[in-house]
């Protein structure tokens, strides 16, 4: 049974992915860069040694995009997706904070592509890369769910 932390943190992820959701929808060309797509995203965050000893695991965000919708989920294992970012907190971190672009981490190989290179669809990652510097998150604000 996941405990106060786990939840915490599984509460601020899905909280950014709202805000992330809403950012992608916003984007004015949105509609165009979905139509005839379909197409998932999944964010894997591997947290660290003591996030763990607080029952926190892994969180993995994925983002489903196609013709004009785009749906979200926050899990604790890996689901289906075409893509998959992995990375570890202290850069997703940065990369939530505004500190770092998505497109620099992943260049620089702080977040790695795991699974599907061939399926990258560099205008849904676009769009997701551009409503993620939208949606940042205040350093603040990860005190409240990252473990004490």
């Amino acid at each position: 049974m996941p405990g106060v932390e786990s939840e915490l943190f599984l509460a601020g992820m899905r909280s950014f992915v709202n805000v992330l959701l809403s950012n992608v929808e916003a984007d004015p060309q949105f509609q165009e860069k979905t139509r005839g797509k379909d197409f998932s995203l999944c964010n894997v965050i591997r947290v660290p040694p003591s996030f763990r000893e607080k029952g926190i695991e892994d969180a993995y965000l994925r983002l489903r995009l196609s013709e004009g919708k785009v749906e979200a989920e926050v899990a604790t294992s890996l689901p289906q997706a075409d893509v998959v970012l992995e990375g570890d907190w202290e850069t997703w971190k940065r990369v939530i904070s505004g500190q770092e672009e998505l497109s620099n981490a992943v260049v620089e190989g702080k977040i790695q592509v795991t699974q599907g290179a061939e399926k990258m669809d560099f205008e849904i990652i676009s769009l997701v890369a551009n409503a993620m510097m939208r949606s940042t998150v205040p350093l603040d604000v990860f005190k409240l769910i990252e473990p004490s």
